[in-house]
């Protein structure tokens, strides 16, 4: 008998389910046979979902002769237009059915967005190194299961969210986030046919409870679509070409209630096609190979010279803030709102509007946390009591008792921000424990934590407690498979099952400053009054003898286990496979010449090194005169960069950073403090040198400034200046609004308006990234320094290896804060910035002698055309180069006060002259009251669409990276403008709109 398609399906029909569309989610597409012809073989395909063959008439089917052919679906097997089966003169056949074993297709479905994941041929496509994210069903006796867990563990939910893990019923009760109890495992097969894993998480949907209300908390969304898919499984391919997967779920320690073991579960016969990546995706960052100075996308590694390089630039945003916030409850101040989450997105935005690429972020208790107070659940929770002791009445303690909360809506909250990070490429340092058992904050960060309250904290009766037994139990690292490290392996799965798959995750952190750590070193808390310290540990705290040691082993442990390779064979105990992931260490301090301090410094399994780097001032701080400050933080980090891993300078280094780096200056009037920072324009200026400065110290990244509130005004986060009764145009009402303005008395009346000033990453982002250094980031490039207080002019700069190219920053050391600030009319200098006592030239040492070099200046504020002239420059026989400035003035002058005090200038040393023509998006540098324009889709293909912001004429074009005009169009006067772009080449384009009063630039991505 001949079979030739179309005919009817073969079909389960009491299992048929009807493809479900909503919100992202669609039931996985059918597996597909097509374009083959088999005359020989056997050819069994057994799968769950359905199989249809051929998907196009185009690709045809043709069984015949002694082929043995056998399709086996869940569900139903389709058989179309271009399907053949006959012709069998031997022991060839050709046979369909339905076997209700291999499970119900309606359980998995593809949650994703378009088009990222979209099907082509009745095939799933995926772009290269782009989320695929799979949802499961659980069968109902499963969820049963789980439902009992939860029943059992939190006994008087919801009224008290308190757990009682002794009133589980191991037998049927089944924790979902134990991944030895529930096992979700994904086995992946490579186009190149090499199989790993991935492994899949329990989660709950979130929501907000309102999408007005800014003081709105997350809250669970029981209506949501994807809620009865609870079982999700996340992975981004890195190879192109076809891969397929299976899905096993079992539960072998958990039965029902009639003792009846789960039944175990398995998905089988899924595909997708990965095709190329997105323009604007180089996958994941690795350390430059070439100088192991600063980072690159690794590309694909199968290509040679694939690598793109990449230098950090960014701020931290750890946590939340919003501490002038009014009418919220008692316990406000730890809250996590909309508000916040919003100013979050914001900052994002912002910062990739002008430029910026790297974020550091903490997974905060009441944030972002996977998993918080309770032990290995990620659920919710209740913070307990943490002091044994009660803290003295003099003490107005910071307490997060009684708070509840639920890390699944946490992790719901990360999973948006990390979508957003892919948005708009912000490469994350992502703090997994940011507070552990600290010499501080005990009573509102560290207390509850799970790992404390359960392992080290009863490791003694008395105290000091044992901190090693945080990482081990008995602080031996020979325990891993149960005790404290077990939990630790599990958290870190559920972090890499969930996040994992992100390009954007640039390193993980395992803890902010380690050394902050109780019995890292002395920490004499005996003397008692401590108020964010529980009272019983008001002890002396003595160095432990071995803790560094164990916390390098721990180290060495965790990251092996993320990165060594999967196990096929033993899914349960495998490591994760992760190994794009790096891992850094940050330091809060020490001496660069204790190595024993800085061990983790030197371990195999630590790819980066921050150590982070402040500068503290207050009421003695010295004014009117040069700041003497930063250079100690540019020798801060050639320090390190010499002495690590070893100081044998023969040896590979590590990319260094200052991952926290600010000035902050507190006054004290009274017995009232202020950080001057946190109003007015005080931070504009710091910020602008802490910048520049720091990206020429030849670190990985600009140094992460911890005022990113300030930075970017977030609400209710920043203070009221002080009354000023002696200011003769504002005594009181000072505001900390956003575009509100304040008037100063500096013997005239000086007007400042509260704003952002993310706009100083602009001409950074724009130098750093200049085609003339394309290649530069990929030499053993140094960094130097020309620092001298007497002639009040600094200069630091990045020389490559041949001494033939520079690219460096020109600063007037008296343009600092305390040569500028207010805080009143008595208590400032607002107008202390002088030009240098010898303008106009500096001196730059290690250049190749008698050799000519062309200097081309650069603008270090936006919409800035003052800067001194290019020309040629000879070095002397010393290799000296004088530049000369001259003709640009370096300060003081009244009407450029805010931002930069037009005292400082970049730089590029070149054998021949580069072109300056700064084609740049965001912000300028004066606010444009809402002026902007929409553009979309954005990835585009055939065009694109302007929604314009109004009806003035305005000028349309789309420039190329470097600067040229690709198309244009002049006098547009309509809302909505569509432009053809079907016949621009794939890659990364810029689209300018302006009028007479404003401009506006946008990436647009064609593909």
């Amino acid at each position: 008998m001949e079979v030739r398609g179309p005919i009817p399906a073969l079909s389960a029909l009491a299992l048929a389910v009807v493809p479900f569309y909503a919100s992202g989610q669609v039931s996985y597409p059918e597996h597909t046979i097509q374009g083959v012809t088999w005359t020989t073989g056997t050819h069994f395909t057994a799968v769950t979902q359905k199989v249809r063959s051929p998907g196009s008439p185009a690709q045809p089917v043709d069984v015949s002769f002694a082929a043995d052919v056998e399709f086996v679906s869940g569900t139903e097997v389709h058989l179309t237009d271009g399907f053949h089966a006959g012709t069998f003169p031997a022991s060839g056949q050709f046979r369909a059915r339905i076997d209700e074993a291999l499970g119900p297709d309606g359980d998995v479905v593809v949650i994703a967005p378009d088009p990222i994941t979209h099907t082509a041929g009745n095939v799933l496509h995926v772009n290269k190194w782009e989320k695929l994210e799979i949802g499961l069903r659980l069968p109902q006796e499963y969820l049963d299961a789980i439902d009992s867990f939860f029943d059992h563990y939190y006994p008087n939910a919801p009224q008290d969210l308190t757990a009682d893990p002794g009133n589980t019923v191991p037998a049927h009760d089944l924790n979902p986030y134990a991944d030895d109890s529930l096992q979700l495992v994904m086995t992946l097969t490579r186009p190149d046919g090499t199989q790993t894993l991935k492994w899949g998480f329990f989660m709950r949907e979130a929501t907000w409870a309102s999408l007005t209300d800014p003081l709105a908390e997350l809250t669970e969304d029981l209506g949501h679509p994807l809620h009865p898919f609870t079982i999700r499984f996340r992975v981004a391919p890195d190879q192109e070409g076809p891969w397929q997967f299976s899905l096993s779920i079992k539960a072998p320690y958990t039965s029902t209630l009639a003792n009846t073991p789960l039944p175990e579960l398995l998905y089988t016969g899924y595909q997708f096609q990965c095709t190329s990546p997105l323009p604007d995706n180089n996958g994941f960052l690795q350390v430059n190979e070439y100088n192991q100075r600063v980072l690159q996308f690794a590309g694909d590694k199968d290509i040679i010279g694939d690598e793109t390089p990449f230098f950090g630039m960014g701020v931290n945003m750890a946590d939340l803030s919003h501490w002038q916030m009014t009418g919220a409850p008692t316990d406000w101040w730890s809250r996590f709102y909309r508000q916040d989450f919003d100013e979050m997105q914001e900052s994002m935005s912002d910062l990739q509007s002008v430029g910026g690429n790297y974020m550091r972020m903490f997974l905060m208790r009441h944030m972002f946390a996977p998993e918080w107070v309770n032990l290995g659940v990620y659920d919710a929770f209740e913070v307990p009591t943490i002091c044994s002791q009660a803290l003295p009445d003099s003490c107005d303690a910071q307490l997060t008792e009684g708070i509840e909360g639920n890390c699944q809506f946490q992790c719901h909250a990360f999973d948006e921000m990390l979508d957003l990070a892919r948005m708009h490429n912000i490469y994350l340092q992502l703090c997994i424990d940011p507070y552990t058992t600290g010499f501080s904050y005990e009573t509102f960060l560290w207390g509850p934590h799970p790992y404390v309250r359960h392992f080290a904290e009863p490791s003694s009766s008395t105290r000091p407690f044992d901190v090693k037994e945080f990482f081990y139990s008995g602080g031996d690292p020979s325990i891993q498979d149960s005790g404290v490290f077990y939990y630790w392996k599990r958290k870190y799965k559920y972090i890499l099952a969930r996040w994992g798959f992100s390009v954007n995750i640039a390193a993980i952190e395992p803890f902010n400053e380690v050394d902050q750590m109780l019995g890292y070193r002395d920490h004499d808390l005996s003397g008692g009054g401590y108020c964010d310290v529980c009272p019983e540990n008001w002890v002396d705290w003595p160095a432990v003898p071995g803790l560094k040691g164990v916390i390098d082993q721990w180290v060495s442990d965790i990251s092996e286990y993320v990165r060594d390779p999967v196990n096929t064979s033993d899914p349960v105990h495998s490591p994760l496979g992760e190994d794009n992931k790096l891992f850094l260490m940050s330091y809060a301090g020490g001496d660069p010449n204790d190595a024993n301090y800085f061990l983790p410094f030197a371990n195999d399994d630590v790819d980066l090194l921050d150590v982070h780097k402040y500068v503290w001032l207050d009421n003695n701080a010295p004014v009117n005169v040069p700041d003497p400050f930063l250079v100690e933080v540019h020798d801060h980090a050639q320090e390190f960069r010499s002495k690590f891993p070893t100081s044998d300078p023969f040896d590979a280094r590590k990319p260094f950073n200052h991952g926290e780096s600010s000035y902050i200056t507190t006054f004290t009037v009274g017995n009232q403090k202020y950080e001057i920072e946190k109003f007015l324009h005080n931070y504009d200026v710091s910020f602008h040198n802490e910048l520049w400065s720091s990206a020429f110290r030849g670190n990985f990244a600009t140094g992460l400034t911890w005022h990113w509130e300030r930075v970017f005004w977030w609400k209710d986060a920043l203070s009221f200046p002080p009354d000023d009764f002696d200011n003769s145009f504002q005594q009181i009402n000072f505001s900390n609004i956003e575009g509100d303005e304040n008037s100063l008395d500096v013997g005239f009346r000086k007007v400042i308006k509260n704003r952002k000033i993310h706009h100083h990453f602009e001409p950074l982002a724009y130098l750093l990234t200049h085609p003339s250094l394309h290649g530069f980031w990929d030499t053993d490039y140094s960094a130097n320094k020309e620092h001298s207080i007497a002639n009040e002019v600094e200069c630091y700069y990045l020389k490559d290896p041949f001494n033939s190219v520079a690219v460096g920053w020109v600063h007037n050391l008296n343009a600092w804060v305390m040569n500028s600030f207010y805080l009143s009319s008595g208590t400032q200098n607002f107008l202390g910035c002088d030009p240098p006592n010898t303008p106009g030239t500096i001196a730059l040492p290690g250049f190749q002698a008698n050799a000519e070099y062309f200097v081309t200046w650069f603008p270090t504020y936006v919409n800035s055309t003052t800067y001194p002239a290019d020309g040629m420059v000879t070095s002397d026989g010393n290799g000296y180069i004088t530049l000369h400035m001259s003709n640009a003035e370096l300060g003081g002058v009244l009407a450029n006060y805010l931002d930069t005090l037009h005292a400082d200038y970049a730089f590029i040393l070149a054998p021949s002259p580069v072109p300056r023509s700064l084609i740049v998006e965001g912000e300028t540098e004066e606010e444009q009251d809402g002026w902007d324009f929409v553009m979309y889709p954005n990835p585009a293909q055939k065009e694109v669409y302007l929604q314009l912001p109004d009806d003035s004429p305005k000028d349309i074009a789309i420039l190329d990276p470097a600067g040229k005009k690709v198309h244009g169009q002049g006098g547009v006067t309509g809302p909505l403008l569509r432009i053809a772009t079907s016949k621009l080449a794939q890659g990364v384009y810029y689209v300018q709109v302006a009028d007479v009063l404003h401009r506006k630039v946008k990436k647009l991505v064609i593909q």
